[in-house]
């Protein structure tokens, strides 16, 4: 008759006191070992031996009292853990290599092994660090020990232990492979610790150990984390040198890197040169090449290559789009970013990003045009309307706001910002454009009240904040405000940088305080961290208070800093040295004066004229 705990023949049979006689004969018999793992292996919950009982951890807890005669045989943990691990309970596992500790009982090095390297698969790098210690206690950890272990601190992002782990193994004098080189590269690519994974690149090859595309590849990827766009070239050109053929993940990684580098002609190149080969690029590479254009400002490259698209038989995605129109943003090529929209929305492909890029084209100074900016948010509720998963977010709403703000049209940034809080939390950088649009329409008063009210909405404003609030009173000649913010923000914990220290010294330049802005341009130059901004505040306050003395300190500081004067300065030193009847030096300064009001053409008006 069957157990009434469990319907399982087997563990009726080993726990029925009713069959006690025959459980004893099968202890003395061989079989035993195998009809025990048959037991342990028809479940799956975990379970414990303990005080020679065997614990299922299951709501309907029984146990299994094992006369005092019987002992596990040692093959049987050999069999029992590897089995766990296939149905997946390496918590199981895990739980039974720990009883046969406790009871004595040595677990071999493949069992060791097996539990780590599942460790590795569930992310427990700290339980796989574990094992490998107990297991070196009365066992020699083997290569396939150590790599397991490796392996489990690479997925979970612990390149520290990784590459102690790969000394560890190199003192023991044990024999590291390029699988094991490749995990620990891994490890330091996923914490974007590129020189480390460029020193065991260069190791692997001390050791003679050959290596593979795989592996320069995680190495590149590191680099292009980092933004170190020269040491993935560099690296680039190592994997040729070493006779190994590029792949896709090699270009796409390198002109991954170019692009952050902004080094798009480099993207290009490597595009180029990608297709003189037999291999033929796929979209992913073809949008790492529009995304570093984009980077770049280069609209004209990007769109040429969209339209380079068809021709190779690939089909451009919405990414490939909104790389685009991103290109066309940061040229402030409304009218190109604007038609990219339409044909999103022509194929309802459109998303937040692509209405926030359109916006975005709008925003810049050069475009100015916030007209098209809240007709494009319009379109945006609109289509939100009619398709579900389409939304505004923070990125369109800010953008907006930002369009407002430089057009000095600060009443629709503030409406739209309220627009914005009926549907989602602001977040910090819609903050910082709504207060900065106030201070750029010099709207001090509602800069100020948006900065305090950021703490109302859960938001703690940060140096941008801050520096537009205490720009916007410093451009109206509130001083005493800006100091005040200036302060606060010292004791918000953060640290005011050029740009906090320039408004304020403009601040007092605007309130005729020369002395406070001697003084906090002074404290300034001890960090030696100022700019021409902050002199040449200085330098027309000092000429203001008719301190013509200061003011040309200031001049020949700035000019030994090697500092290029600009407009302001040059022209409160010409009258300074009016004042102090310096003829031949202010003859010298209005020459410089007119130098600085000539007219420069940017670099990228010279290339849009070549």
């Amino acid at each position: 008759m069957p157990h009434p705990v469990c319907a399982c023949p087997v563990l009726c049979l080993l726990t029925c006191t009713t069959c006690k006689d025959t459980f004893t004969s099968l202890a003395a018999c061989s079989l035993v070992a195998r009809k025990l793992r048959d037991v342990l292996d028809f479940y799956t919950e975990p379970f414990s031996i303990q005080n020679n009982r065997l614990f299922l951890h299951s709501e309907e807890a029984c146990w299994l009292q094992l006369p005092p005669q019987f002992e596990i045989p040692c093959e049987y943990d050999g069999l029992l853990i590897p089995n766990l691990l296939r149905q997946g309970q390496w918590q199981a596992a895990l739980a039974v290599l720990t009883d046969l500790e406790r009871q004595g009982l040595t677990a071999d090095l493949v069992s060791f092994n097996s539990c780590i390297s599942v460790c590795a698969r569930a992310s427990q790098w700290q339980r796989g660090l574990d094992l490998l210690r107990e297991a070196a206690g009365h066992l020699q950890p083997s290569v396939i020990t150590y790599s397991a272990c490796i392996s489990a601190c690479e997925r979970g992002g612990e390149w520290q232990h990784s590459l102690c782990l790969l000394a560890e193994l190199l003192a023991k004098g044990l024999e590291a492979d390029v699988i094991l080189f490749g995990a620990a590269i891994n490890a330091c690519q996923r914490g974007r610790q590129w020189p480390q994974a460029i020193a065991l690149l260069s190791l692997l090859q001390d050791h003679s150990i050959e290596s593979n595309t795989v592996i320069y590849n995680s190495a590149i990827s590191a680099c292009e984390k980092a933004c170190e766009w020269q040491a993935a070239a560099c690296l680039l050109d190592g994997l040729f040198q070493a006779g190994l053929q590029a792949d896709v993940i090699t270009y796409s990684a390198t002109m991954t890197a170019f692009g952050q580098g902004e080094r798009w002609e480099s993207a290009l190149m490597l595009l180029h040169a990608v297709r003189q080969e037999d291999m033929q690029p796929d979209l992913v590479m073809y949008n790492t090449a529009i995304s570093a254009c984009a980077r770049g400002g280069c609209w004209m490259e990007a769109m040429v290559l969209l339209d380079l698209l068809p021709q190779v038989h690939l089909r451009p995605e919405v990414i490939t789009y909104n790389a685009v129109a991103s290109a066309c943003a940061t040229a402030g090529r409304w009218e190109a970013a604007l038609s990219i929209l339409e044909v999103l929305r022509g194929e309802d492909l459109a998303t937040a990003a692509s209405y926030g890029a359109a916006i975005s084209a709008c925003a810049t100074e050069k475009a100015g045009r916030w007209q098209q900016a809240l007709l494009v948010l319009q379109l945006l509720r609109e289509d939100s309307q009619r398709r579900e998963v389409l939304s505004a977010d923070a990125v369109a709403f800010g953008a907006a706001i930002s369009t407002c703000g430089n057009c000095g049209q600060w009443e629709y940034a503030l409406h739209i910002f309220s627009e914005m809080q009926g549907q989602m939390q602001p977040d910090v950088v819609a903050c910082n454009a709504v207060v900065s649009a106030c201070e750029k329409c010099e709207k001090w008063q509602q800069a100020c009240f948006l900065l305090a009210e950021m703490g109302g909405f859960g938001i703690r404003p940060n140096a941008v904040t801050f520096n537009a609030a205490v720009s916007a009173c410093g451009a109206a000649g509130e001083w005493e405000y800006s100091l005040s913010l200036f302060q606060k923000m010292q004791l918000a914990g953060l640290q005011p940088d050029t740009i906090s220290h320039n408004a304020v010294i403009t601040a007092f330049e605007s309130g005729s305080q020369w002395q406070m802005a001697w003084q906090l341009l002074w404290d300034r130059e001890r960090g030696d961290d100022c700019d021409v901004v902050g002199y040449s505040s200085a330098i027309s306050a000092c000429y203001r208070a008719q301190s013509w003395q200061r003011a040309l300190l200031l001049f020949q500081r700035l000019e030994e800093r090697r500092l290029e004067a600009n407009a302001v300065a040059l022209g409160a030193s010409v009258a300074a040295c009016e004042a102090g009847n310096l003829g031949q030096e202010a003859a010298r300064l209005l020459a410089n004066l007119q130098t600085a009001a000539a007219p420069k053409k940017t670099s990228s008006q010279c290339r849009e004229m070549s």
